[in-house]
């Protein structure tokens, strides 16, 4: 069991470091903010799947006037296999 739970993490720790590389080559300001279509785009991109209420609720919770906080999201990620 110990096992799959490492293997589950490195999975994740290996996502999230393919998203914090794709989110930070698109914000060339550094501001920590990419326009919520960009994010989902780049989620599919990754093969990131997310389910229509994860979505709404990713929205709720994060969006701010069209722009998602990306490091925020990224630490509040979950992932499922």
């Amino acid at each position: 069991m110990a096992e799959i739970n490492i293997e589950l993490q490195e999975f994740q720790n290996d996502i999230k470091a393919k998203l914090r590389r794709a989110f930070s080559k698109i914000d060339e300001k550094r501001q920590g903010l990419v326009r919520k279509e960009v994010f989902f785009q780049i989620l599919e991109v990754l093969d990131v799947k997310l389910t229509i209420l994860e979505n709404v609720a990713l929205c709720g919770r994060f969006e701010k006037n069209g722009f998602i906080p990306y490091m925020e999201v990224i630490r509040a990620i979950m992932l499922s296999q």
